[in-house]
């Protein structure tokens, strides 16, 4: 597969690069790779529709065409309080993953880069909805919240 090469919504390329070699080593990074695209082939395309293939940057590519994650040190200020998120950017998702943050948190980066893929892949533009109708009698008001698909249910 080339960088450039045209991929489907349904099969991106999604490109993952650690900017902290101190924090979250290229060599570990690699093998959470190996876990993720297990996970999205094995696991999440057979229930969703959707496939992709997660590869690690290489130095000096370019990937126009790719959803990228981006592992970062530490949040800037206006990041503050997050493990990581994604946007979208000319139509492409990006996600940032704060790797201090993280590991103080629970002491992995892995479990964020999986949200990160699966989120990415199940609404790219950062752009679905779930619509509550308010219930008969209620005084709530109808609510809309973000579809967060790969976000744990707690109580």
């Amino acid at each position: 597969m080339t960088a450039t090469e045209t991929r489907t919504r349904t099969n991106p390329l999604i490109v993952i690069k650690s900017t902290t070699e101190r924090l979250a080593p290229e060599a570990l990074v690699r093998e959470i790779i190996k876990a993720l695209q297990r996970q999205v082939t094995h696991d999440f395309k057979p229930a969703w529709g959707i496939d992709a293939t997660v590869v690690y940057a290489k130095k000096g590519e370019e990937y126009p065409n790719a959803y990228r994650i981006n592992i970062r040190a530490t949040a800037g200020e206006e990041d503050k309080g997050y493990l990581g998120y994604h946007f979208s950017e000319n139509g492409y998702p990006v996600a940032s993953i704060f790797a201090a943050e993280d590991l103080k948190d629970d002491k992995t980066i892995s479990d964020t880069l999986s949200h990160e893929v699966l989120e990415m892949l199940v609404d790219p533009a950062c752009n679905l909805y779930a619509h509550r109708p308010a219930p008969p009698r209620a005084t709530a008001p109808p609510a809309a919240t973000s579809s967060r698909s790969a976000t744990p249910c707690r109580p």
